[in-house]
């Protein structure tokens, strides 16, 4: 038998031999380099249970209100006219920072060599805005109603013994309002060069729906929907609440009112839920969905 060769310390080991020829593909260390997604690629990950905090918590202001619609009595008027503007926002930019471990089904990752099954997604995202004015619930539906861009980081777990799946960065990630059969939320989608990395040069149309707290919060925002002597609670844990006191409340002739303002609590994190879950939702949800992270190359 004719003696063994080796032949290079780094890259492929060649083993030439009686029986020939043998490669043997790895790098330095003797492991396989992860695999970058490319064409064949799939993921479909759910982020239902996932969050995003919010820094500053988010209040809306109070304006004060010479003429409350709600109720005809003078006095009622005057004492809610005499509460003057209050200011309970933090001044922003605020930031809206994302963090979820998302399980994935039927995904897998190909470099057109080898193939991983994907199990989960771990997903960063990050949304720096760029408004120093008041952090309101107001503010933020209307910048997610005209558009943000969001950057997005994804570390991959393969389900197959010693291959591994490169990460997926998202720079510039568009994000906008979503409203419809299948529920209310944010849509996160990119395509082509704005995905590099495993995926690169593909797609992804993510859907978030968000829960009830939050829902409501921008809803009664955008609409402008604010305390009154009738409805003194608005629902929106970003608005201020009244506190009354009337004697004609407790059935007495008098009309002495005594009117307090507390503070809102404010929105600290949005919720991802599956929409069904979703019961404040101006356009009735009729299909409900998962909230979902879907990309392919």
């Amino acid at each position: 038998m004719k003696k063994m060769k080796w032949l290079g310390a780094t890259g492929a080991v060649l083993a030439i031999g009686a029986a020939g020829l043998l490669a043997v593909p790895s790098n330095a260390s003797g492991t396989t380099p992860p695999i970058v997604a490319g064409a064949g690629s799939v993921a479909h990950c759910t982020i239902s249970g996932g969050s995003a905090g919010l820094v500053p918590t988010l209040k809306d202001d109070w304006t004060q209100n010479p003429n409350d619609t709600s109720t005809s009595n003078a006095t009622f008027k005057a004492a809610i006219a005499s509460i003057p503007s209050q200011t309970f926002s933090s001044n922003g930019p605020t930031t809206t920072t994302v963090k979820i471990t998302a399980p994935c089904t039927g995904s897998s990752a190909t470099d057109g060599t080898n193939t991983a099954s994907i199990t989960t997604a771990k997903i960063s995202g990050v949304i720096t805005g760029t408004d120093p004015g008041p952090a309101t619930c107001g503010g933020l539906a209307t910048a997610a109603l005209t558009g943000q861009t969001v950057n997005i980081t994804i570390k991959w777990t393969s389900g197959t013994t010693g291959l591994k799946v490169a990460d997926t960065t998202i720079p510039l990630a568009d994000l906008g309002a979503l409203s419809g059969a299948t529920g209310t939320g944010f849509e996160t989608t990119a395509s082509g060069a704005g995905i590099t990395g495993s995926f690169g040069g593909g797609t992804t149309d993510s859907k978030a729906y968000i829960d009830d707290t939050s829902l409501v919060a921008f809803q009664q925002a955008v609409f402008g929907t604010v305390p009154t002597f009738a409805a003194p609670v608005t629902g929106s844990i970003c608005d201020p609440t009244l506190s009354i006191k009337s004697a004609t409340a407790t059935g007495l002739s008098s009309d002495a009112v005594a009117i307090k303002m507390k503070a809102p609590k404010g929105l600290k994190k949005i919720s991802f839920v599956n929409s069904g879950t979703q019961v404040d939702a101006l356009v009735p949800v009729t299909t409900p969905s998962e909230s979902v992270l879907d990309i392919s190359r």
